[in-house]
């Protein structure tokens, strides 16, 4: 599974976009919810609420995070192949060359790592 704190201490430039982005995702969804409605003042989304949303979003749909290496050219595509009895997935990522996963959460997940390393040394 991924894990927000490993992200955030190997990754730190990466885990800073993220942090950006996922305020970006929250302010558009505030302003989608508050559309309409008047004399309601919002709170501004701070680091430290876009970090909690971004834990959040990992243990509950970590396949978000698709979004956002899509956004910064970390372009992630997964894929189930067969050949003759063997079944297997893999991922494919820029720069990257992928190995076999039993899995598909094992290839996501390890295709999000490894966007984050790329993404990291950018």
């Amino acid at each position: 599974m991924l894990n927000f704190k490993e992200i955030k201490e190997k990754y730190p430039k990466s885990f800073k976009l993220l942090t950006e982005w996922t305020k970006e995702t929250l302010l558009s969804f505030q302003r989608m919810i508050m559309s309409g409605v008047k004399d309601v003042e919002m709170p501004e989304i701070t680091d430290e609420m876009a970090e909690k949303a971004l834990d959040g979003f990992i243990k509950v749909n970590y396949r978000l995070l698709f979004d956002f290496c899509d956004k910064n050219g970390q372009q992630i595509s997964i894929t189930f192949n067969q050949v003759e009895s063997e079944e297997y997935w893999e991922f494919g990522l820029p720069n990257y060359e992928s190995k076999e996963y039993k899995t598909r959460i094992e290839a996501e997940i390890d295709g999000i790592n490894k966007a984050f390393e790329q993404l990291e040394k950018q």
